[in-house]
């Protein structure tokens, strides 16, 4: 928006009120999704998407989404709908975007000091100093609009956002200094993802749980993309960009958080044998990838696995250096004959467990590691 008010705000159209409730829906649906992968979180398919940075990139996704469409005026302005600073600054701005975006950044850091700095950490004991340790990063990117949301309260409204009326009709009017520096966040955050993963590229595409980054900040950027046009073509002074704009924030950001958590969720709920022989080969793969690579347990953080639980590389025929996955050993009828999958998770993790980790050589002898390019 100009800082003139030059634009017409075109009144709320009868269709715009069925597609935020339509969209609110959709994004909505996401609190169920978060709340039954975290009940669930220790289920190694669901535990292994870093279900806590998951569960609040979905929050975060949809507390952005519902907002936006009502600063963007699809429900009108009475009572507290017209609180556009609030609405802006805190609920899509604090408590939305930069919360969804920093932990989208996170999660790629976890990756990272995964596969390029080898830093590990242990998952048993929770401690105010191991917590800020691992997660400085997320506060550090989501602080500027923490202080920015309490700035933009301390200034006047004129200067931020407010509520103005033109020719008879309400609309949130952004300072068109505020706007760009949200934009300007909004291009950072989503440059940082990008130079993450091309660090990371080289080594971390062999593992399976990388694989689906390339895919997920391909959305986030069309995403950012498409705002950034649409904000900056004043679209949002007419109901087509209103409509637009809902459908593409709920379409794109739910498809890259469903992407992460729905198909373990999936798994869990209608087929979880079939889930975890699947997950537990591609472990299989990961550690014999890690192996060979002498990157040493990367594959056991990446996924989030305590000592004890990464033995997975078990030598089914050591003259040959073939290694048993998961689906062969019970193919193979190496478990005892049971229905139930927790029972037979649980006797091919105590048969795993007793297999010495020495397999995997975490270094060369020079001390420097070795990674597949």
């Amino acid at each position: 928006m100009s800082d003139n008010w030059e634009y017409i705000y075109v009144r709320t159209s009868s269709a715009e009120m069925p597609v935020f409730y339509a969209t609110m829906g959709m994004c909505l649906l996401n609190v169920p999704v978060v709340g039954y992968a975290i009940y669930n979180r220790n289920y190694l398919p669901i535990k292994s998407k870093n279900v806590w940075i998951s569960a609040g990139m979905g929050l975060g996704m949809t507390m952005f989404c519902v907002s936006f469409n009502i600063i963007s005026g699809m429900m009108g302005f009475e009572g507290a709908l017209g609180m556009c600073r609030f609405w802006t600054t805190w609920m899509m701005t604090v408590f939305g975007l930069a919360l969804f975006q920093s932990l989208i950044n996170m999660r790629l850091i976890v990756y990272y000091r995964v596969f390029i700095t080898q830093q590990t950490h242990s998952y048993k004991q929770f401690t105010i100093r191991k917590f800020l340790r691992r997660y400085w990063p997320f506060f550090a990117m989501w602080l500027p609009m923490v202080i920015t949301a309490i700035v933009a309260f301390i200034l006047p409204a004129r200067l931020t956002v407010e509520l103005v009326v033109d020719h008879g009709l309400n609309a949130c009017h952004n300072n068109f200094s505020f706007l760009y520096f949200i934009i300007a966040y909004i291009v950072a955050q989503d440059i940082v993802a990008w130079v993450l993963y091309f660090r990371m590229r080289s080594v971390a595409k062999a593992f399976n749980e990388f694989k689906l980054a390339l895919g997920t900040i391909v959305l986030f950027t069309a995403f950012v993309v498409l705002i950034t046009a649409l904000m900056l073509s004043q679209a949002l002074v007419y109901s087509w960009g209103r409509i637009l704009i809902a459908f593409s924030n709920a379409i794109l950001l739910n498809s890259y958080f469903l992407l992460i958590l729905c198909p373990p969720i999936y798994g869990h709920m209608f087929n979880r044998e079939e889930c975890m022989r699947r997950f537990m080969d591609e472990m299989h793969q990961d550690g014999i990838v890690a192996q060979q690579a002498r990157i040493g347990n990367a594959h056991k953080q990446l996924y989030g696995i305590e000592e004890g639980t990464d033995s997975y590389l078990k030598q089914s025929n050591a003259s040959e250096g073939v290694h048993a996955t998961y689906g062969q050993m019970l193919s193979n009828g190496r478990h005892a004959e049971s229905g139930d999958s927790t029972i037979q998770y649980s006797a091919y993790m105590q048969q795993l467990t007793s297999v010495s980790s020495t397999s995997i050589n975490t270094s060369r002898p020079d001390g420097q590691s070795r990674y597949i390019l």
